[in-house]
């Protein structure tokens, strides 16, 4: 693996220790900063391949932070570690931020998130649709899925307007979902003559019962248990569905 600079904007000092910590066990070379304005001058004068900020600081803020990268490098990533409540987070819009966690942090998430944004950009080969509520199972799809171009909804209704706008290679979709239950939204898309051909993989928490086949679900093209989730399982169901496009 090849180092990468990687800029930390944390104003509480354990914090700071802790990422910078991880990082080089993972072989990169940190720069951590204490403060809005040190980051604003560091960044400067320097190019990073990602910057690992804190959003809740005093004098120079973490929105501050962004939109100076948004003016002075657009191309660098921001993996956003803060405490501050969806409620805040939710109203970010910038290109620059690529996703939130939330404190405490879990090393994890971290490390994959850094692997994510610093690895070498891959043209995408097929455009994947995620239908899935909940935050974290989308980070989770995403981060299985790279370097597919990735197009994530919440809801059915969300999900109709981005398949007629973009129509995808595949969905993998939740049944789980607020408003238009999972297996309506199936029945729907390959009812429809524009979208029965868009293969339909199922990702759920929903625990299939041995030889008793769901009618519903039956013109699914795949489907996976959440509980046996992998980027293996993941990948060999995309290979199959999209084998007859290929």
């Amino acid at each position: 693996m090849t180092a990468k600079n990687i800029l930390i904007v944390e104003n509480d000092a354990s914090t700071r220790k802790l990422v910078d910590v991880l990082l080089r066990r993972d072989g990169h070379s940190p720069i951590a900063v204490d403060s809005g304005q040190a980051a604003i001058s560091v960044l400067g004068n320097n190019e990073f391949d990602l910057v690992i900020l804190d959003l809740m600081m005093p004098v120079v803020s973490g929105q501050d932070v962004i939109e100076f990268i948004e003016q002075h490098s657009p191309a660098t990533p921001v993996v956003l570690v803060t405490a501050a409540p969806p409620a805040v987070t939710s109203t970010l819009t910038s290109p620059v931020v690529r996703t939130v966690i939330r404190k405490p942090f879990n090393i994890l998430e971290l490390a994959t998130a850094v692997d994510e944004y610093t690895r070498p950009v891959q043209a995408p080969a097929i455009t994947l649709l995620i239908v899935e509520d909940d935050e974290r199972a989308r980070y989770v799809l995403r981060t299985m899925v790279n370097p597919a171009n990735v197009i994530e909804v919440e809801d059915a209704e969300g999900a109709l307007l981005a398949i007629q706008a973009q129509h995808p290679d595949a969905v993998l979709l939740d049944l789980a979902l607020p408003g238009m239950p999972g297996e309506e939204f199936l029945r729907l898309l390959k009812d429809n003559p524009e979208t029965s051909d868009i293969p339909i993989v199922i990702v759920t928490s929903r625990k299939p019962v041995e030889g008793v086949p769901e009618p519903q679900l039956a013109r699914a093209d795949g489907f996976i248990y959440k509980g046996d989730l992998s980027r293996e399982k993941i990948t060999t169901a995309l290979k199959v569905v999209l084998k007859p496009r290929a």
